[in-house]
Order: C-alpha cells, then sequence, then structure tokens
C-alpha cells in the first residue's frame, strides 16, 4: 500500500512502496483510489500530482528561458517574440483542433432528440 509523508523533508512524497508497486502512475493509483470509494487516499494523490508534476513544469519553463535569452543573445533582442507568435500559433491550431471535437454531454443528449 502507498504511504503519502511529509516527513523527513517537510514536503509530500511517497515512501515505503513495494518494488511490484514502483511502476505504476500516480494517475492510476488515483483511479483506483476513486473507485474503490477511498475518499482519503484520493485526496492525498491528488495533492501529491500537483507536487509529482511540478518539477518537469520547472524544468520546461526554464529550459524556455534559456533557449528564448540564447535567440536574443545570438540573433538578436527582436526575435524572441517572432519565435514565441510562431510557436503560438502552431500549439494554438492544434489545441482548436482538438477542442472544436470535444462534445459535451448536453450536446449529445441533444443529439438523441
Amino acid at each position: 500500500m502507498l504511504k503519502l509523508t511529509t516527513e523527513p523533508f517537510g514536503r509530500l512524497m511517497c515512501v515505503d512502496e513495494p518494488i511490484a508497486e514502483l511502476g505504476i502512475s500516480t494517475y492510476d493509483r488515483l483511479r483506483d483510489a476513486v473507485k474503490a470509494g477511498d475518499k482519503e487516499m484520493a485526496l492525498e494523490l491528488i495533492d501529491y500530482v500537483q507536487i509529482e508534476g511540478k518539477g518537469l513544469h520547472d524544468v520546461y519553463c526554464d529550459w524556455t528561458y534559456a533557449l528564448l535569452t540564447w535567440i536574443a543573445d545570438n540573433y538578436g533582442e527582436e526575435k524572441p517574440p517572432e519565435v514565441l507568435r510562431y510557436c503560438k500559433g502552431k500549439t494554438s491550431v492544434a489545441f482548436y483542433g482538438q477542442l472544436k471535437n470535444l462534445k459535451t454531454i448536453k450536446h449529445e443528449e441533444e443529439k438523441h432528440l
């Protein structure tokens, strides 16, 4: 059984995890806790998922900052805004393409009327 604790480092972390459970994602554990009705574990895992993802988020933020700094230093201060506009355009097309295909429960109910 997964154990979450703030000891000894003062931040939430997994401890005493059996070797057989090392490859189980926090998301899968959260789904299992919800299905089992283990509200307390589910709430702890929700908090842990946020902590677990923060490190990766911070790495990508630092990486982006370093990349934009390098572009500005090597190609001029006017280039980072161009790069950001280009990337925003590319990612927006993909995001909105997926978003327009989403269906709501209300939409599905109206379709069957």
